[in-house]
């Protein structure tokens, strides 16, 4: 019985070491990626914080009215320089 648990012990450590680690996306913990969901450790998940779909959603969306925002400047400033030209 002690060699199966020995086998067992050893086939554990090799599936953890073949197994990647990763960096939590809201407190930065450092675990792997097995035990992450959408980039979250445990302690994340229990207190609800963003995970990484939902932060690629937030920062897509900030991007879009950033460049919404500049659109309408740049077009703004491009018009009032015409207007001063041709009036």
């Amino acid at each position: 019985m002690n060699e199966e648990l020995i086998e067992k012990w050893n086939k554990n450590i090799r599936i953890i070491k073949g197994e990647e680690k990763e960096d939590c996306v809201h407190c930065g913990t450092n675990w792997y990626v097995i035990h992450h969901k959408d980039g979250l450790c445990h302690e994340c998940q229990a207190i609800g914080a963003p995970g990484r779909s939902i932060l690629r959603r937030r920062e897509k969306w900030r991007n879009f009215f950033r460049d919404t925002f500049l659109l309408i400047i740049i077009t703004g400033s491009i018009a009032f320089m015409i207007i001063s030209i041709i009036g």
